[in-house]
C-alpha cells in the first residue's frame, strides 16, 4: 500500500467514524427533566450517553441543555448564554445539581411532613422515602415508615427481621394486602322489583329488627303498606300514616 493510499484509508475511516457518532448522537433520547431527584435524572442521562458511545463534552453539553425545562433553563441561563472553554457539561452538571437540586435538609423536611401512604402500596411509599433519603437504610426512616402504617401492619414490622429498608417495604405489602382481604368493602345495595329480596339485602348492611315487615323497617311509621308476619302497632286514629317515606324523612 503506497502513502497516498494509506492517507486515503485513513480519511475514509475518520468519515466513517464520524458518521457513527453523529448517528449515536442523533439517537439519543434523554428522560423529561424532573428537579424532585435531580441525581437521579442526570444518573440515567450518563447512562444514555454510555450506550449511545457519546463522549464529546460539547455533544454532553448540547444534549442536557436541549433536555432542560423552561424553570431549569432560567437557573442556569447564565451558564448556557456564557459557557466555559473546557468542562462544559461537568460545570452544567455541578449547576443544576446546585440550582435544581433539594438540598439534604429540603429531603428531610419532605419525608417529615410526607401525607402517608393513601392510596400506595406500602412498598411505593417506601421508594419515596429511599429516594429523598439517597437510598441508604436508617433507623430514623424505618421508624417514620412504620409510623405511617396501619396498626396491625405496624405491629408486625415492628417485630420484622427484615435487613435492608427495601425488604421491609415488601414485607408490608405482604401484610397490608392481608389486611385488607380480611377487612373488605361492603357491598353496594342495589335495589331489585322484590320486596322480599330487598329486605334481606338491606338485613346485611344494617341492623333491622327481625319482627319487622320490609315495608315499618325501611319505612318506620310512615309506611302504607304491611305484609305479615310483622310486629308492628298501628297508629292512634290521630296520626294518620302519610304514605311510604323513608324513616326521618319529612
Amino acid at each position: 500500500m503506497t502513502l497516498d493510499e494509506f492517507n486515503m484509508a485513513n480519511e475514509n475511516a475518520k468519515e466513517i467514524a464520524q458518521a457513527i457518532l453523529e448517528t449515536n448522537a442523533a439517537a439519543v433520547k434523554l428522560p423529561t427533566f424532573y428537579s424532585w431527584d435531580i441525581d437521579m435524572w442526570i444518573g440515567t442521562v450518563e447512562g444514555q450517553f454510555r450506550i449511545h458511545r457519546i463522549t464529546s463534552d460539547q455533544s454532553k453539553f448540547d444534549h442536557v441543555m436541549a433536555a432542560l425545562d423552561q424553570n431549569a433553563l432560567k437557573r442556569v441561563a447564565d451558564l448556557i448564554k456564557n459557557p466555559p472553554e473546557v468542562n462544559k457539561y461537568g460545570t452544567l452538571k455541578k449547576a443544576l445539581t446546585r440550582q435544581c437540586g433539594k438540598s439534604k435538609e429540603e429531603k428531610i423536611d419532605t419525608i417529615l411532613r410526607h401525607p402517608g401512604l393513601g392510596d400506595m402500596r406500602p412498598s411505593d411509599l417506601m421508594s419515596d422515602f429511599l429516594a429523598l433519603h439517597d437510598g441508604h437504610d436508617c433507623l430514623i426512616l424505618k421508624r417514620i415508615f412504620i409510623s405511617h402504617m396501619p396498626p396491625p401492619v405496624a405491629a408486625g414490622l415492628a417485630k420484622s427481621a427484615a435487613t435492608s429498608l427495601r425488604d421491609l417495604g415488601e414485607e408490608a405489602d405482604v401484610l397490608w394486602l392481608a389486611q385488607k382481604s380480611s377487612h373488605p368493602k361492603p357491598s353496594v345495595f342495589n335495589a331489585s322489583s322484590d320486596p322480599e329480596i330487598d329486605a334481606a339485602r338491606m338485613r346485611q348492611n344494617r341492623r333491622d329488627r327481625p319482627d319487622l315487615c320490609y315495608y315499618h323497617n325501611a319505612y318506620g311509621k310512615k309506611a302504607r303498606n304491611c305484609k305479615q308476619p310483622c310486629s308492628w302497632k298501628p297508629n292512634p286514629p290521630n296520626q294518620p300514616n302519610q304514605g311510604n317515606l323513608p324513616t326521618g324523612r319529612q
